[in-house]
């Protein structure tokens, strides 16, 4: 629910696509790129921000 406030659209759809939630399955980088209209390097590297993005969010949540 709070991913929502810190994730644009694409970051969502890359981050579910990735771990398969909301999906039949967890989808390669490859995959998601076509899917999105981008690289798979591009698909890693937003992944990658995501990640730290969601873990500084929740972590200032946390110590709230």
């Amino acid at each position: 629910k709070n991913a929502s406030k810190v994730l644009s659209a694409r970051e969502k759809t890359i981050i579910c696509m990735s771990t398969g939630y909301g999906y039949d399955r967890a989808y390669k980088d490859a995959e998601i790129g076509e899917a999105v209209g981008m690289s798979s390097e591009r698909v890693r590297q937003l992944r990658h921000s995501v990640t730290k993005k969601l873990a500084a969010a929740y972590s200032a949540a946390a110590s709230k």
